[in-house]
């Protein structure tokens, strides 16, 4: 049996046919969908890009310890046990947060590995920044417009698009081996993640009438700064960003006919996180709260003996792990908090613990709010004014992640002195997590304003946009979450600080 992980960074699942938003043009995705199960309560767990990975590998929940961070070396981990197992395993990624300071261990275990160079921030080329073309008036980009810039300026054609690039290499690895025994495939494409950059053809259909500028890049905040215009162009950058990654997609899936590889071969495709596109008054990700277009995630799993259809189970990023354990015959290691979703399928690994008895499940971001949902509400239970205490926890790395280009040596040096043989203290200057990297924590003073301690409670099956906060009027309801969150965190093995931090 093989296994083909699709993993795609800030894929909208309202944006994808199979989940019923008709604008972008998604129709091999959506013939894929029709021959396989199409999850309709997929979630995040750790929260955003690496800590939803660090989920992936390990099948733990990553945010209740530390944010964004790389794999501790006394953890097993998917591939590891996949490679020792003597499945052939193979990673094609143009994801560049592999290979930083701060996250850079996750594809070392992986047979082979193809590192497509160049995404957003990659460290990757420089140039004269005199030199360099702005598609959008600069105030409108964000200040690193340069260095993408100079990665991607030599382009010629489409197959040099990032995405083309990585399901090229991918149909190359298959011609090479499919024929050599079981193996796992993980294509990790960066898109459509920002800068929203597609061919331009792929994108016309979206754009507004009346376009001059390409804003394929725009900070995170909020989205009143631009017109109705200009937040039409980023979106419809965005549509067309996933109109190409779809196109690859189905040359990469007509590969996979070709070779007869589709009554062998698991394919599971997914994504991180969402984004939001002038919602809730803002762009991009860290807003507020984790809205469900950022929470709620795609995930469509084709195997002959799932079928075709929708599953309503509560699934999350951490579940895959087991999962593809499972499918390829891999014993799992203890303290797997992830649920297989095999028993969906397979009838001898049912037990009165597995998937589909499922209740409730728990998502956030290190240090924030902990969200808990049952697929119908979802409780936000903020942290105290001073979200103290808070503690990182690690055998095997003290750096802080930022973009992880710099080695930020004196910051480690601190929180090793601080470091009692399992946690350190940290902190957010501003009190309000944004993306799991927080800061050494020496001055608590500090920290002691800011922190919004409100609690929320929402009918997402009702109020999807999370536009009434009833906490105040379910209060049965807010208790039941609360019990729920407290168990759930018990049986995940959550620091006691966490329970306190919550006021649980």
């Amino acid at each position: 049996m093989n296994t083909i992980l699709i993993l795609m960074d800030s894929m909208r699942r309202d944006h994808l046919g199979c989940y019923s938003l008709s604008r972008p043009d998604t129709p091999n995705i959506d013939r894929f969908s029709n021959t396989a199960t199409v999850f309709e309560r997929s979630y995040i767990g750790s929260y955003p890009c690496m800590p939803a990975r660090h989920d992936l590998w390990t099948g733990q929940l990553n945010f209740l310890r530390r944010g964004w961070s790389p794999l501790e070396y006394d953890q097993p981990d998917l591939v590891t046990l996949l490679s020792q197992s003597g499945v052939r395993t193979s990673l094609i990624t143009d994801h560049y947060h592999y290979w930083q300071y701060g996250s850079g261990n996750y594809f070392q275990s992986f047979n082979s590995v193809d590192l497509v160079r160049g995404q957003e921030k990659d460290n990757f080329k420089t140039g004269n920044n005199d030199k360099v073309e702005f598609p959008a008036k600069a105030e409108k980009l964000n200040p690193d417009w340069h260095r993408y810039y100079m990665n991607i300026k030599d382009n010629k054609s489409e197959d040099d698009y990032f995405t083309a690039r990585v399901f090229n290499s991918s149909m190359r690895w298959l011609e090479e081996n499919h024929d050599q025994g079981d193996f796992f495939m993980m294509i990790d494409c960066f898109d459509p993640h920002e800068p929203f950059d597609p061919p331009l053809e792929y994108a016309r259909k979206f754009l507004p009438e009346g376009w001059e500028e390409l804003i394929k890049w725009p900070c995170y905040g909020n989205a009143d700064r631009f017109s109705k215009h200009d937040l039409e162009i980023i979106h419809g950058l965005y549509c067309g960003e996933i109109s190409f990654l779809d196109h690859c997609f189905g040359k990469f899936y007509r590969k996979l006919e070709q070779l007869n590889l589709l009554d062998d071969t698991t394919i599971i495709l997914t994504a991180d996180h969402g984004l939001l596109f002038g919602e809730h008054n803002w762009i991009g990700k860290h807003s507020r709260i984790l809205f469900n277009d950022i929470c709620t995630t795609p995930l469509i799993i084709y195997n002959k003996s799932l079928g075709s259809g929708r599953n309503s189970s509560l699934v999350q990023m951490s579940d895959i792990m087991p999962t593809i354990l499972d499918i390829m015959g891999v014993e799992k290691p203890d303290g797997i908090q992830g649920k297989s979703l095999a028993p969906i399928w397979d009838q001898k690994l049912r037990n009165n613990e597995d998937i589909l008895h499922r209740d409730a499940i728990l998502f956030g971001v290190f240090g924030g709010a902990v969200y808990c949902t049952d697929g119908d509400y979802v409780f936000i239970k903020k942290p105290n004014e001073t979200n103290s205490p808070l503690y990182w926890y690690t055998r095997s790395h003290f750096n802080n992640w930022d973009f992880g280009q710099i080695n930020y040596w004196r910051d480690s040096i601190k929180r090793i002195e601080q470091f009692d043989g399992r946690r350190f203290p940290v902190q957010y200057k501003n009190a309000h997590p944004r993306h799991a990297a927080p800061e050494f924590s020496d001055e608590k003073s500090k920290y002691a304003s800011g922190v919004d301690s409100c609690d929320e409670l929402y009918d997402t099956a009702n109020d999807y946009a999370q536009t009434h906060n009833l906490v105040s009027e379910k209060p049965e309801k807010t208790r039941y979450f609360k019990n729920i969150m407290k168990r759930l965190m018990v049986e995940f093995d959550a620091p006691a600080e966490q329970f306190e931090r919550l006021g649980l």
